[in-house]
């Protein structure tokens, strides 16, 4: 058979990956990262540029042809996934006519709260999860804060969608908004499958600006002549709606039936499980997004999980190279990091409080590596805690298994710290570049190539390595975190914001 090319992005918060992928042989040929850089207009904003966004995909996916070197005519798609629960206006010729504001970004806060005070029980029953600073409370923030940019946009999309709309040359009135990211909008009906026009009124928002919900296998239209030339490929390749990053991932790291759990080791760490149905829940902790995967769901939580790390050995120490090091070294330091604590809010809470990150008992002894350690283990305790929610809402059996993928796996010493506190087996897929292979299987899906999703992702990837929880290392976690867990629910006025 003849081989089959599928160009896909995966828009991420430090940068786009892109990958050139043979459908038939399901082996990459090629993969490129391009850096993004993210603005700070003020303390608690992010912001990306549209159309840097843009040019990274385009400059990625141009790398990987010129890098695999394969006949361009047998290429055929073209799909990009990216974070959710962010957007980008465009006026009514597709032009981006705002920035993208990431998820990390806080400064619409206070109109998520305006949101749960409207309609927040609707919300929630309509959509399973509240409108902590996703699509809705961002609309309005821009609404009422640049008012000059929302009388411009015509039309309210992901960041994804957003390329892929310009590579296929789509006016305002062709707009879509992929189905598996409409969870985060605080606007969506799931059981219709599209905006609660009651939820819309109610908030001040106007309907008309919300782009089409599509299924990401639909295809929505053709590379165009001019992307085709920059490329270096044939024009009229299909554009793929493509899916939000995480549920990519997660079809292609093996969370594909009811019970499986999954942990997106990322800039923000996911903790997933799958079910064949959903259900709201009014606590506000456990969230809900549709699986390309038709009939199922994912409940889901999330923290700054290699954010933090991120931020720590970035931003803090101010040396990329220690990632080394200081895995070696937190090695040699006991569960619990000596008494040390950090809370992993540096963007907020899943629950949806405007607090921040934090250290707790520090003392004099405690160096960096304590510090790093302590990060790590947060982003495991946030996990049992999601875990103790899942079960409960959804009336399941305690887990036993998780499966890992993202650039946070390849840490050994944090996927055994996750292990021992969850006290589970953590498997570690052999292709971590889960989203980019979760959108080649939905593209060949939307192509023809692969007739089944489920079928297809059951045998796309496989475990590469285990980590078993240690018996010691359970009873110790399982005392700390009692300990962690209390310390954040008595300390939780102090994590606010000043």
């Amino acid at each position: 058979m003849k081989s089959t090319y599928i160009l896909a992005s995966d828009i991420g918060g430090s940068g786009v990956k892109s990958m050139l992928f043979d459908l038939i042989e399901r082996k990459i040929l090629a993969i490129v990262t391009m850096p993004l850089r993210w603005y700070h207009p003020t303390p608690d904003a992010i912001e990306y540029d549209a159309d840097e966004i843009l040019q990274a995909c385009v400059g990625g996916i141009k790398e990987c042809v010129a890098k695999a070197g394969v006949d361009t005519g047998s290429i055929g798609a073209i799909v990009t996934d990216g974070q959710q629960a962010g957007q980008i206006f465009v006026d009514a010729d597709f032009n981006a006519v705002s920035p993208y504001d990431t998820w990390m970004d806080n400064r619409f806060l206070p109109f998520a709260a305006e949101m749960n005070s409207i309609c927040g029980d609707r919300i929630l029953a309509k959509g399973g999860n509240n409108a902590i600073i996703t699509i809705g409370p961002k609309i309005l923030w821009w609404k009422n804060n640049r008012p000059d940019i929302y009388k411009k946009t015509y039309k309210v999309v992901l960041t994804a969608n957003y390329v892929g709309g310009k590579l296929a040359g789509l006016t305002g009135d062709q707009a879509y908004y992929e189905n598996t990211s409409t969870g985060y909008s605080g606007l969506i009906d799931n059981d219709a499958d599209n905006w609660d026009d009651e939820i819309c009124y109610a908030v001040g928002i106007d309907r008309t600006k919300l782009a089409e919900v599509v299924e990401p296998t639909r295809i929505v239209g053709a590379l165009t002549a001019d992307y085709a030339r920059e490329i270096g490929v044939p024009s009229g390749i299909p554009v793929v709606a493509g899916a939000g990053d995480f549920p990519a991932a997660s079809i292609a790291s093996g969370i594909l039936s009811p019970g499986q759990v999954g942990d997106t080791a990322g800039t923000a760490s996911m903790f997933t499980v799958c079910s064949d149905y959903w259900r709201p829940d009014p606590s506000g902790l456990i969230r809900t997004l549709r699986s390309p995967i038709k009939g199922y769901w994912y409940a889901f939580c999330f923290t700054t999980g290699g954010g933090s790390v991120k931020w720590f050995v970035e931003n803090v120490l101010k040396d990329d190279s220690l990632y080394g090091e200081l895995t070696d070294g937190a090695s040699a330091i006991p569960p619990g990091s000596d008494g040390l604590a950090f809370y992993p809010y540096i963007s907020g809470i899943c629950k949806g409080l405007n607090v921040g990150g934090a250290f707790s008992g520090l003392q004099w002894a405690h160096g960096r590596d304590h510090m790093f350690r302590a990060i790590l283990e947060a982003v495991a305790f946030e996990y049992k805690e999601y875990a103790n929610g899942m079960q409960k809402l959804l009336g399941m059996a305690p887990f036993t298994t998780v499966r890992g993928a993202g650039g946070g796996t390849r840490n050994g010493m944090w996927n055994q710290i996750k292990a021992d506190v969850l006290n589970v087996t953590y498997e570690v897929m052999h292709e971590d570049e889960c989203s980019l292979l979760g959108s080649a299987i939905i593209a060949g899906n939307a192509i023809g190539v692969y007739p089944d999703i489920l079928e297809t992702a059951k045998t796309f990837n496989h475990v590469s390595s285990s980590f078993t929880a240690n018996p010691d290392a359970v009873a110790a976690y399982r005392r700390i975190w009692d300990n962690w867990h209390n310390l954040k629910d008595e300390n939780y006025p102090l994590l606010k914001c000043i």
